[in-house]
């Protein structure tokens, strides 16, 4: 019996260590370098709306999203940069390394949004993959948690505010939710899960 109960105790202790390893994983270069092209992007693209429409920080410079994604590989890739460096810290490295334009070229015939978050709505989220959705909410959240203007602070899974968000625009009806219109931004429903943290 008592060999039975230490068993237990020991796995059950296994699942308590293994989820809250979970719950922190690192989003170092060794999470970058394991993840796909497309969850890179978007995180990138998260960190950036967060970063630049709901923190109002000075605008980075431009440098194109698939080019900053292969830039932070490169850097991870380097003798020079330890694994274990955040991608943000590794980011904002990038963005002073390539000063460039404040915004993307104009395209042209393209639609153009002047509004915070831009395409980042309903509709932007309904047509993503998984891998899109999951790295816009790491970043989102990364930034969310780890920027010093950030009044809001996220601890759940981001895969857990990515089911909460496929809730709220009626793409998971297993659900009584109420749903968001697709006009609804991204990080403004996001906000509604966070937890305010006291102004400094």
């Amino acid at each position: 019996m008592k060999q039975t109960f230490l068993m237990v105790t020991a796995v059950l202790g296994a699942v308590v260590l293994a989820s809250g390893a979970q719950n922190n994983v690192l989003h170092n270069g060794n999470w970058w370098l394991s993840i796909s092209t497309d969850e890179q992007e978007s995180y990138l693209l998260g960190y950036g709306d967060c970063y630049v429409d709901s923190l109002k920080s000075k605008r980075p410079p431009y440098v194109e999203n698939r080019k900053l994604a292969q830039l932070i590989s490169a850097d991870y890739r380097s003798v020079k940069v330890k694994n274990a460096e955040l991608v943000p810290a590794i980011m904002k490295r990038v963005w002073a390394l390539n000063p460039g334009k404040n915004a993307p070229p104009p395209t042209r015939g393209g639609e153009t949004w002047t509004n915070p978050h831009g395409y980042f709505d309903g509709l932007w989220w309904k047509g993503g993959s998984d891998a899109e959705k999951l790295g816009f909410i790491e970043g989102e959240v990364d930034c969310f948690n780890e920027e010093a203007a950030s009044r809001f602070r996220f601890a759940m899974l981001a895969s857990d505010y990515v089911k909460w968000l496929d809730e709220a625009y009626g793409l998971d009806q297993s659900n009584s939710t109420v749903h968001s219109s697709e006009d609804a931004k991204i990080a403004d429903i996001l906000l509604r899960k966070g937890e305010r943290t006291a102004n400094k």
